[in-house]
């Protein structure tokens, strides 16, 4: 498990593929090399979890780093 919050430490390609390889089980980024731009190999990453550089502020709807919750319906 790789956890990175600083920006220009970890190479995020060879974290990508080490992620889908199996070599590394996860990783957590808050930081990214070319913010806001994430690199699209992590983005493809089911084990990887991606937060910007404030990744404990609150999330605003329609932000590319909103955090978007499952919705439950009470009709059936």
């Amino acid at each position: 498990m790789l956890v990175s919050i600083t920006a220009g430490v970890v190479d995020e390609d060879a974290l990508a593929a080490a992620l889908g390889s199996g070599a590394l089980l996860g990783a957590a980024v808050d930081n990214h090399a070319r913010e806001p731009v994430v690199n699209a190999a992590l983005l493809r990453q089911e084990r990887a979890v991606l937060t910007p550089h404030l990744g404990s502020g609150p999330s605003r709807p329609g932000s590319p780093w909103a955090i978007s919750r499952p919705t439950t319906s009470s009709r059936s």
